[in-house]
Order: C-alpha cells, then sequence, then structure tokens
C-alpha cells in the first residue's frame, strides 16, 4: 500500500490485491539411436492464472476508513503453453562430442500494479526460439578440456521493464528482438600445480521492432543490460609444503572483463568494458586455511547501477579497491 498526501488534508492511497496460480508438466525421452548418436526429445505444459484487484481511493487522513473509491479495476487473466525443446548429439572416443539444439522459451504475461494509462495496465506473454550448435573437446590425456558453442535467439513480444517517473517500474512488450553469439571455454592443466580456465563470449542483442510510444522508435538499438563482450580468466597455483605448520599454500588470480553495454533501451549511456582483477593468496593446515585477497586490485572505475527519474539521472559507482584476510574452517 503506498499513501501519497495532498494539501495535508486529505490522501491519495492505492490498495492492490494480486493471486497467481501456476501448474507446469514436463517430460523429457532420451533415445540412444546409435552408439554414437543421442536424440533428446522434452515437451513442457504450463498453465498460469492471474487475478488482480486494484483499487485507487481519497480519504481524510485522519480517517481512512471513510473513504472514497475513485478507481477499481478487477480482472483475469489465463495463459497456456506448450514448449518443446529437441537435441541430437554426436559422441565421438575420449569425450569429444558434437550436438545440435531447438528449445522454445515462454515467460508468461501479467499485470503491472501502478500505470500512468489503461494501456500499460496489461503485458503480453513473451515467446522465443532458442538454436544452438556446440562441441567438447578434451586433449593431452584430458590435461586440456574446452567447448565451444554459437546460438541464436529469436523473441516475439519481449518483456522489457523501464521507470516511469512518479508511477514506478512497469513491464512492456518490444515487438521483436534478436539475440546471437558464441561461446568459448578452456581448462588446462598445465601441471600439478598450475590449473588455468579461460571463457570468453559475444553477443550481439538488438531490437529488432520496438516503438515504446511516440517519437519513441527503438528498432534496431542494442538490448540494455547485456554485454557484448565477456571475458574471464582463473589461475591456480599450489605448492605442497613438508613444513609441520602448512600443509600446501594456494596463489589465485581472477581477472574478469564486461562491456560495453547500454544501461536502458534507448541506448543514451553506455557502460564501456572494464576490467576487474582480484588476486587471493592462502595458505592450509589440515581444515583451516588463512586467506589475504583483494578485489579490484587496480581500482578500476565503473557503475555498478544507473537510471533516470524525469530530468534526475542517478549513478551507482562500482567497489573500488578493498584488501582484507579471512579465515575458514571446514567442518
Amino acid at each position: 500500500m503506498s499513501l501519497t498526501h495532498f494539501f495535508g488534508t486529505v490522501s491519495k492511497y492505492q490498495y492492490a490485491d494480486m493471486t497467481n496460480m501456476g501448474l507446469a508438466f514436463y517430460h523429457q525421452s532420451i533415445f540412444n539411436l546409435t552408439n554414437k548418436i543421442t536424440l533428446t526429445a522434452g515437451l513442457r505444459y504450463d498453465m498460469e492464472r492471474q487475478k488482480l484487484d486494484n483499487s485507487d481511493y481519497l480519504s481524510p487522513i485522519s480517517n481512512l476508513p471513510n473513504r472514497k473509491l475513485l478507481d477499481h479495476f478487477d480482472s483475469k487473466l489465463n495463459f497456456t503453453q506448450f514448449t518443446p525443446k529437441v537435441s541430437l548429439s554426436y559422441d565421438f572416443l575420449n569425450g569429444n562430442s558434437v550436438y545440435a539444439t531447438v528449445a522454445r522459451g515462454y515467460k508468461a504475461g501479467g499485470f503491472n500494479f501502478t500505470v500512468k494509462d489503461e494501456s500499460q495496465r496489461k503485458y503480453n506473454p513473451e515467446y522465443n526460439w532458442n538454436y544452438e550448435i556446440g562441441g567438447k573437446f578434451s586433449l593431452a590425456n584430458n590435461r586440456l578440456k574446452g567447448e565451444a558453442a554459437i546460438f541464436f535467439i529469436d523473441w516475439k513480444d519481449q518483456q522489457i521493464s523501464h521507470v516511469i517517473p512518479a508511477i514506478g517500474v512497469v513491464l512492456d512488450n518490444a515487438g521483436h528482438s534478436t539475440s546471437k553469439g558464441i561461446e568459448l571455454g578452456l581448462h588446462y592443466n598445465v601441471n600439478k600445480q598450475l590449473g588455468l580456465n579461460l571463457n570468453y563470449g559475444y553477443t550481439d542483442a538488438k531490437f529488432k521492432d520496438y516503438i515504446k510510444g511516440e517519437g519513441q522508435d527503438y528498432s534496431n538499438n542494442k538490448l540494455p543490460l547485456v554485454p557484448t563482450h565477456t571475458f574471464s580468466l582463473d589461475a591456480a597455483y599450489t605448492i605442497e609444503s613438508s613444513s609441520k605448520w602448512i600443509d600446501y599454500a594456494t596463489f589465485n588470480l581472477g581477472l574478469t572483463g564486461t562491456g560495453p553495454f547500454y544501461w536502458m533501451d534507448n541506448n543514451e549511456v553506455k557502460q564501456n568494458f572494464y576490467p576487474i582483477l582480484n588476486l587471493k593468496a592462502s595458505v592450509t593446515k589440515g581444515n583451516v586455511t588463512w586467506e589475504v585477497w583483494s578485489k579490484n586490485t587496480t581500482n578500476t572505475h565503473f557503475m555498478s547501477n544507473y537510471f533516470e527519474l524525469g530530468p534526475n539521472k542517478y549513478g551507482q559507482k562500482g567497489r573500488p579497491f578493498s584488501i582484507g584476510t579471512s579465515i575458514l574452517i571446514d567442518l
């Protein structure tokens, strides 16, 4: 319940009561077509019902029960959907394989509690088709493992959240969106002491058709909060010790990179690519580990959040360089 005062004598407040009931069934079958080819087929059925009772009242502040009904909205929504999934894989020797997957995605629609006008009272379901082709490989007696995938997502009526000043956060639908890209991963045990993990992702996600309102054609804009590049490198080096005080020591390096991406669907504010370096050194004896760590070691400047309310713009700075220590006890 929200309360807004006018002239110090009356109050306009809102009452909202929404019930949501959902039911889903899912079945998946795996067929070994040959000793190397496997077919996986699944089907899911979703049913969801929503009911919203939303009323605006005006009443004296000193006596809220003596209220006057200004507006009342009472409505129901029913959603049902079948979503299939089919995957075909081919297994080589020594853990090497390739696969192709097609899957249908779905998210039910619903109500917005607070709206600027009646056109925003409801939002539609979201649908998408997901296509992915990839593979896994293993080399050098499993010391080197990797995986790669290319994907394409075709969205219809994608649900987008945005802030309306003095109203709140509402959801509406973009007409047509797409997302395509690649994902790569490598894990390499250089020797008994050193292990490396490398991951990289590239994503090109756009609104193909999105007219948000009069003078707001965001078609061909980038989807908000979807980084074009994501990168991570993790390295761990372990040294065993014969000392009676230490069993082993471990040194960790973690480097991540994210960006660029846009904060809002109008693509007016952009977060550039930024790296974050984390370091950690630890010693272990029995079930006790002592760590010394640093986060954002290079003190990279970036925004962790951004939004606008009318003419006002608000941004939150990301965490700066920090250093600390921890003691872990494995029970």
